[in-house]
């Protein structure tokens, strides 16, 4: 058999073979004679190797590109950490050293007079530095203040407690203070309690504080911010009978529910804790929501309300509902009302109002309606933000803010003219946020009743204003915070 003939039958076999698998399978024989055809042209194509070879050259470019934006976006936020942290580091270092010297006393900074923007107004200003870091390096509350007889107590963000005399406050002198210990770290163990924390941080733990102290007869009570297990918090109550050498706390009011900061939307710093006196058996006390939307609407859960507590056998009870973060509560003793503060989103801060009476449970809104809008901008079906109360059931603020002053604490408005003052319902709101040039960072003083409040005015203090108490007649303690400073302020009618 010769070589050509053998080329013959091999040739011949082959084909066979195809045309059996063809007929067994005809799309195998399509797209057989497809890719041939493709290879070919391919082949006799000598463009088509050049504009592959584009096409990568510009997908790889677009993934180079990507990653030096990457980058640059990385570069400008680590730039941003580095020049913050060396502005903190020199705040800090100058905070230290005065620190120093404040070991034992309050130093008087300045004496100031101030006139409200209104002119109906005036304080009268010393200012005291306090042996507490600012908020611009914890970025955690600076204290708050209670009486007890002839004492004023500061406790700060950490759980630090000191005092000083009253009738300090008389001299134009640095004034002396007393520090008490106290078995606080033994009870709050969670380690973040007790650092320095950033808003850069994710998470963090710029949130986990003190929120409140109010002594009442013989006892101390201190809320702060509570680690039920792991990320997951609450706002729980210490007492302490009062000892003016050592506190010695123990958990006062406590709950089992928790708001998991990893599941869902979450935010420590919603979480209220102001404790206010309603009579010697009862206390209110703020819960925030932490932006879980629906507990705020749930009569079963504790987050956003204000409860009532009873001091002797700790029954609770909802006094109100709606609520997103209440930061300050006065009770008028005589007149039985209350007044709360409330932090909105971004705008919508609210003053409320509501006669006390515990056969109505009254709900206030959040998150279904609300006069501010989500930081985000975006639509939540849980929290639309409806921009009506009533419309939807609910009591109607007595006062909100388009842009938010950030307000905090609330107390009734007593000036150089007290006969003034018995029978009209004038109060005072502090705030601490600046973008509301006109009502933030300052002393808010208005006129309410159970509709609308009225002649509106502030005295700019350009500080954090965190918490305030009445001392006598027209005086009053005021706590800042960025930086750290104790306000005595006396305040008149022009």
């Amino acid at each position: 058999m010769t070589k050509k003939y053998k080329s013959f039958i091999s040739a011949f076999i082959f084909l066979t073979i195809i045309i059996i698998i063809a007929s067994l399978n005809k799309d195998f024989l399509i797209n057989s004679l497809s890719l041939s055809k493709g290879s070919l042209k391919k082949f006799i194509s000598p463009n088509s190797r050049i504009e592959e070879l584009k096409d990568k050259f510009e997908s790889n470019l677009k993934i180079v590109n990507e990653q030096l934006n990457s980058l640059e976006s990385k570069y400008e936020y680590l730039k941003k950490v580095n020049e913050e942290s060396v502005s903190k580091l020199e705040i800090l270092g100058k905070e230290y050293l005065s620190l120093l010297y404040q070991k034992d006393n309050l130093k008087l900074k300045e004496q100031l007079t101030i006139n409200s923007q209104n002119g109906n107004f005036k304080i009268e200003v010393m200012s005291y530095l306090l042996p507490n870091l600012s908020y611009e390096i914890t970025t955690k509350p600076s204290g708050y203040l209670s009486k007890y007889n002839d004492k004023i107590f500061i406790i700060n963000s950490y759980g630090e407690v000191i005092y000083f005399d009253y009738d300090s406050l008389k001299s134009n002198n640095d004034i002396k203070i007393n520090r008490v210990n106290s078995n606080i770290k033994e009870i709050i163990t969670d380690k973040r309690f007790y650092t320095i924390s950033s808003y850069l941080e994710k998470g963090g733990a710029r949130w986990m504080s003190i929120k409140g102290m109010s002594i009442i007869d013989n006892n101390v009570y201190v809320s702060f911010t509570n680690t039920k297990s792991k990320d997951c918090y609450n706002t729980s109550i210490l007492k302490s009978k009062m000892d003016m050498q050592y506190l010695n706390f123990e958990i006062f009011f406590d709950y089992e529910e928790c708001a998991n900061a990893l599941e869902g939307s979450f935010h420590g710093l919603q979480s209220g804790g102001y404790i206010e006196k309603l009579d010697d058996n009862n206390i209110f006390f703020s819960i925030g929501d932490y932006r879980k939307y629906k507990k705020a609407q749930d009569q079963n859960s504790n987050f956003g309300k204000i409860l009532l507590i009873n001091l002797k056998n700790k029954d609770k009870s909802v006094f109100s509902l709606g609520h997103r973060n209440p930061q300050g509560i006065y009770y008028d003793f005589e007149k039985k009302f209350v007044l709360s503060t409330e932090h909105g989103p971004k705008g919508g801060d609210e003053i409320n109002f509501q006669k006390f009476d515990q056969t109505k449970i009254l709900n206030f809104g959040w998150p279904i309606s609300s006069y501010g809008n989500h930081y985000d901008g975006k639509k939540k079906k849980d929290a639309p933000l409806h921009k009506s109360h009533s419309k939807y059931g609910f009591i109607e603020p007595l006062k909100y803010y388009k842009i938010s002053p950030a307000v905090s604490a609330i107390e009734k408005l007593i000036t150089d003219k007290p006969s003034l003052n018995i029978n009209e319902n004038k109060f005072l709101v502090l705030t601490m946020a600046g973008p509301n040039k006109k009502y933030g960072q300052a002393i808010n003083l208005f006129k309410a009743d159970s509709e609308k409040i009225l002649d509106h005015d502030a005295i700019k203090i350009d500080n954090r204003l965190r918490d305030i108490v009445h001392l006598k007649y027209n005086q009053y303690l005021v706590i800042g915070e960025n930086p750290s400073i104790l306000y005595f302020i006396r305040i008149f009618e022009n």
